[in-house]
């Protein structure tokens, strides 16, 4: 896969898991938004997993935990 390919998957996940941060669980639909981004980024990882890329992700991304976002 070309750094290109890499590059765009890490900014990618990156800015998901920026915008999942800062979104705030105060209600049932912010609580959903934040679904959707763990969901978005959960999938983008297991793909980089199953396509054997995940050791080219930043480290932050290789030890990111998806689940922490739904925790608080």
């Amino acid at each position: 896969m070309s750094d290109t390919c890499i590059l765009y998957l890490n900014d990618t996940i990156n800015e998901l898991i920026t915008s999942a941060k800062n979104t705030k669980k105060i209600n049932d639909f912010e609580s959903g938004i934040l679904m959707g981004y763990y969901n978005s980024i959960s999938l983008l990882l297991s793909q980089a997993t199953a396509f054997g890329i995940t050791q080219k992700l930043d480290k932050e991304i290789q030890e990111f935990v998806p689940e922490s976002l739904l925790i608080s």
